[in-house]
């Protein structure tokens, strides 16, 4: 029996709800794509239609929008029409699309409920540091404040759509699967000699990537990945697989002659094969295995390579001594500029005026900082260096904390992710010394991912 109390409720209730009109405006919209079949190209009609779907299916569930964004800005399909869709900024576009169906998504269902993190409070402090430096050259550095822009969207997605360890599991795979797809697309490139010529010699391929450093820095960080896959995946087909992509990420990181990603690739390989061969309890027969396969790729590799390897610790390398004056130009900029910084993506732009004016300094081309620590110094000022180290700190400390958490709790696979991605991290951290690229992809999914890990692992 019905109280009163109920039946006023009933009685104020909407005879059809606002997640009902939607479904209704879905079908009545379904049904005029049908119908357009009649009046445009079929082709046109098709594409639209799936298009609309895409759009129903990021509605309804908007973690679908969330891996149509990393597919996006992982592979960089845009690349291949780049003459036609390249001005239209389709990733950074699609990022803020994803976010407004997502806001809408939040609006009709209310199901929204914020991930309480200190990371959320440094990247706030961090991007406002970002915007303040973009205030003395807007017109050179808003662009690169959008590029941000972009990653914070990611990073909030990821924080708060992926709810579930189903998700952070497809994730995982789908970072992988997409590794393996840049991979074919670099082994293609270097079997065609396509790539980018920087006048050393050698063709260095770049994969989906805008630059070979990047391109490597992102294959760098999947390693760990695939190790933590291969110790908890048993099937067989799996495990072929898994190794496939290994051999493909290190060809790859190999093929881009990246000396960055060298040094990175070298002490992510030897972190991995040492952590997870101890806490597997085979670090010896993981050793011996690793050594095998390295010697059994030495042959595919080459002989430039070992050639730019060597110039690593060759102070009289031409390119080794333009780095150590652009930091050392660099260091100065920090000096005069210590807390605006001299301004979002201006540092190429600086270092030449001041190298021209210097006379110790003989590289008086437009320079990159190689060095990420330095870029973020430079270009945003000290407050900008502290937030973004702080970043990566604290995602460090909760992906350990999270292992630490999962392995208490005999989730073996978790405890894994979560040191692969802290070794992912670990790499990242010695190529960014060495490369510019503090705004990686790969790495603002890292910090996200740590906060999920860490939310996870202290569930019951």
């Amino acid at each position: 029996m019905i109280r009163e109390k109920d039946k006023s409720y009933l009685e104020e209730r909407p005879i059809i709800e606002l997640p009902i009109l939607i479904k209704i405006a879905i079908i009545g919209m379904a049904f005029l794509l049908g119908l357009s079949v009649l009046f445009i190209p079929w082709y046109f009609a098709l594409l639209a239609f799936f298009s609309f779907a895409f759009l129903v299916a990021i509605f309804f569930d908007p973690y679908f929008g969330l891996l149509a964004f990393l597919i996006g800005s992982l592979l960089h399909p845009v690349e291949f029409f780049a003459d036609v869709l390249g001005p239209l900024h389709l990733s950074r576009n699609l990022a803020f699309g994803v976010l407004f169906i997502w806001l809408f998504h939040i609006i009709v269902y209310r199901d929204f409920k914020i991930v309480k993190t200190k990371q959320n409070i440094i990247i706030f402090l961090f991007g406002t540091t970002l915007f303040i430096s973009t205030l003395r050259y807007f017109d050179y550095s808003f662009y690169g404040f959008l590029e941000f822009i972009k990653l914070l969207i990611l990073y909030f997605l990821v924080v708060n759509l992926v709810k579930t360890k189903k998700k952070f599991l497809i994730l995982i795979w789908g970072l992988v699967i997409l590794g393996l797809a840049a991979c074919l697309i670099g082994i293609y490139q270097y079997a065609h000699g396509i790539g980018v010529d920087y006048g050393e010699g050698v063709i260095r391929i770049r994969g989906t990537a805008f630059d070979p450093n990047d391109y490597a820095m992102h294959l760098v960080i999947l390693i760990p990945l695939v190790f933590a896959l291969f110790f908890n995946y048993r099937n067989v087909i799996t495990r072929t697989l898994l190794i496939l992509i290994f051999v493909l990420l290190i060809l790859n990181v190999v093929f881009t002659y990246s000396r960055g990603g060298m040094v990175a690739l070298i002490f992510v390989l030897a972190s991995s094969v040492l952590w997870f061969g101890f806490k597997h309890k085979r670090k010896i027969l993981a050793v011996v295995l690793l050594s095998v396969f390295l010697l059994g790729i030495v042959p595919f590799i080459p002989v430039q390579y070992w050639a730019r390897a060597k110039s690593v610790f060759d102070l009289s390398d031409p390119s080794i001594n333009s780095r150590l004056e652009i930091w050392k130009v660099g260091l100065q900029m920090m000096k005069d500029h210590p807390f605006r910084g001299i301004g979002l993506n201006v540092f190429q732009y600086e270092y030449v005026e001041r190298a021209f004016t210097a006379s110790d300094i003989k590289t008086r081309v437009a320079r990159f900082s190689h060095n990420a620590y330095l870029q973020i110094g430079a270009e945003t000022g000290i407050f900008g260096l502290i937030f973004f180290l702080l970043l990566l700190f604290f995602s460090w400390q909760d992906l350990k904390k999270a292992g630490s958490n999962f392995q208490k709790k005999k989730d073996f696979l978790l405890s894994d992710l979560a040191l692969s991605l802290r070794l992912g991290l670990l790499g990242y951290l010695v190529c960014a010394v060495f490369l510019t690229q503090a705004f990686l992809t790969m790495l603002w999914i890292i910090l996200p991912l740590a906060v999920v890990m860490k939310k996870f692992s202290d569930e019951s």
